[in-house]
């Protein structure tokens, strides 16, 4: 199981699909997105999607009102659309539970799981960290939350390949996002820990031929490794 872990702006999605396609010349490779984009059919997709609209409105409606009043989006997420709002972040962690889990079991059958992303622990509330640690709706929802990430920890990954990326180049290639949002989240992946995996560090700001070789040396080099 091969995870590739970067910021925003470090082009996890370009080079999964790039590795995808190399591997499956010569071996079987299954890929999973680890994110919470916008892509896909399956209905935390679908209902993922739909919550992100009500949001955006209730945020659009937030800057408009008069400082110092409450709107109702603000209201809610205090209640009834906040605890569902946590109860639709853990459904995705079961979702992602549930493809590691094929993940696993085709690495066990000798194909290569290669993951977008990954689950971790060690930083709450960003970089695919636990999302409703800290909350004050529901205590279970928050432990079974953390045994899902230990779930998630145990399951993999074998190799992890961090994506480094400097915040400038990471701005450049993401415009609408926040130079000093990207600078903390690449802070974070720099600090993250997997004691179970191989970790191999590839420097993105590179050309793209030069960042796909380094990664193939790498994913190649643990192939042979685990074979020996």
């Amino acid at each position: 199981m091969i995870a590739l872990v970067g910021s925003d702006g470090a082009g996890k999605s370009t080079i999964c699909h790039q590795l995808h396609t190399w591997l499956r010349f010569k071996l079987d490779v299954h890929s999973f997105y680890m994110g919470s984009g916008d892509g896909g059919t399956h209905p935390v997709d679908l209902l993922r999607r739909c919550i992100r609209s009500i949001v955006k409105s209730v945020k659009g409606g937030s800057k408009r009102r008069p400082q110092g009043t409450a709107s109702v989006g603000d209201r809610k997420a205090n209640g009834g659309f906040g605890k569902f709002i946590e109860l639709y972040q853990l459904a995705i962690m079961h979702r992602k539970i549930t493809m590691l889990r094929s993940g696993r079991t085709l690495v066990h059958g000798g194909s290569i799981a290669l993951t977008d992303r990954y689950p971790q622990e060690q930083f709450p509330g960003i970089s695919d960290g636990p999302k409703i640690q800290g909350k004050r709706s529901y205590a279970w929802a928050a432990e079974r939350e953390l045994d899902l990430y230990q779930q998630a920890k145990e399951l993999g990954p074998d190799l992890v390949i961090n994506l480094k990326v400097s915040p400038e180049v990471a701005v450049q290639r993401k415009p609408d996002h926040d130079v000093a949002a990207i600078a903390k989240k690449i802070e974070i992946v720099e600090a993250l820990k997997f004691p179970q995996a191989r970790v191999v560090a590839v420097d993105t700001t590179e050309p793209l031929d030069v960042v796909l070789l380094a990664t193939k040396r790498a994913i190649w080099a643990e192939l042979i490794r685990k074979c020996a």
